[in-house]
């Protein structure tokens, strides 16, 4: 049985953390796992101090070297071409007024490391971004750097795909794909080191749908496919919309990747909540006294208790399991290994390009 009296003499040893401190206190509290989950609602601006907070401690402890992006692969290829290159135009072509301050904090740190160890993303979401404008950049990059044939079949694909207008994207993409998998060694021969890349694009779910994580599921199982014929033992960081880390959506990627029989990682993924108090969220600035993972697990008074702990400071805080336990919590809680809590914190114009 849970205690509310003993819950709130737990939350009384919360502490507040400065960003440097907040991810090791976190990691010290995490098991060893091949992925690790954390929520977020989109557009607040604690996101990227979260992941950056919790991505480099992951990766120093646990050799996390991928972090999944809830958006389209081609745009994490753009992102990785900057991280090798340097070249801010890509960033630019991104989004030409974010700050990217977390992508080029990730930048710094990679080159400190030998670029086996270098910190990678990888996108598993739909593809249509920007009527396509992100596919057709990545894979002009991709024909750049190969300079086929023109004659070759595939690069006739890929080159019509970079040229087509947004109507006819979708159908190039679907030609790529049956290609890939009727020409599997020719294609590998051909693209090389962009094989991953280019299948990812290929095989992503095109247009938004709210429930496509079985979509992002099978492109994480052909990415880990990949990484383990080169013989690789791959350990992936990802923050995700709380709807996708649910414990109680078992069709949720999180939920698929720990529990699911056919998941490579089953039982080796660590999932960790989060909810915000007195928050804003988007570029509308949209104001909620509270929201996220604790909204939709646990008791209102539970929420209500945590949420009469804040005052006026922008914190963010950690709730360990052991502790978490004690709430008055549906038991799908037990699933998690923590909750991050956020206070106060403003809202985001450019989401993840922050």
């Amino acid at each position: 049985m849970r205690y509310l009296l003993s819950f709130l003499i737990c939350i009384g040893s919360l502490y507040s953390n400065g960003q440097n401190n907040l991810g090791i206190d976190i990691v010290s509290n995490l098991p060893r796992a091949q992925v690790y989950f954390v929520g977020q609602l989109h557009n607040n601006e604690a996101n990227t101090i979260i992941e950056e907070a919790l991505l480099l401690p992951l990766h120093t402890k646990y050799d996390v070297q991928y972090q999944l992006l809830e958006y389209a692969h081609s745009a994490a290829f753009l992102i990785n071409r900057y991280l090798q290159t340097g070249d801010e135009d890509l960033l630019k072509f991104i989004h030409a007024d974010a700050k990217f301050n977390f992508i080029k904090s990730i930048k710094a740190y990679n080159n400190n490391l030998s670029a086996d160890k270098q910190i990678r993303f990888y996108g598993v979401d739909f593809e249509n971004r920007q009527n396509g404008k992100y596919t057709q950049k990545a894979l002009a990059i991709i024909l750049d750097q190969l300079k086929p044939p023109t004659s070759n079949s595939l690069a006739l694909l890929l080159s019509d795909i970079v040229t087509a207008q947004p109507t006819d994207l979708e159908k190039g993409l679907i030609r790529l794909k049956s290609y890939i998998q009727e020409n599997d060694s020719i294609s590998r021969v051909l693209l090389g080191k962009y094989y991953l890349d280019v299948l990812l694009m290929a095989n992503a779910q095109f247009n938004f749908s709210p429930r496509r994580d079985a979509s992002m599921v099978s492109n994480f199982f052909r990415m880990y496919d990949e990484f383990a014929k080169e013989g690789r033992d791959p350990k992936f960081f990802a923050s995700f919309g709380t709807g996708h880390i649910n414990p109680r959506n078992k069709n949720g990627i999180a939920m698929k990747l720990m529990l699911d029989q056919q998941s490579p990682v089953q039982n080796n993924v660590c999932v960790l909540g989060v909810q915000y108090f007195n928050c804003l969220f988007s570029k509308e600035n949209v104001h909620k006294e509270t929201d996220g993972s604790l909204n939709t697990l646990c008791k209102k008074t539970t929420v209500e208790k945590l949420s009469s702990l804040q005052d006026n400071s922008k914190r963010i805080e950690f709730l360990s399991k052991p502790k978490l336990g004690l709430a008055y919590c549906d038991e799908a809680i037990q699933l998690l290994s923590g909750m991050i809590l956020v206070y106060n914190y403003g809202s985001t114009s450019f989401w993840f390009w922050e």
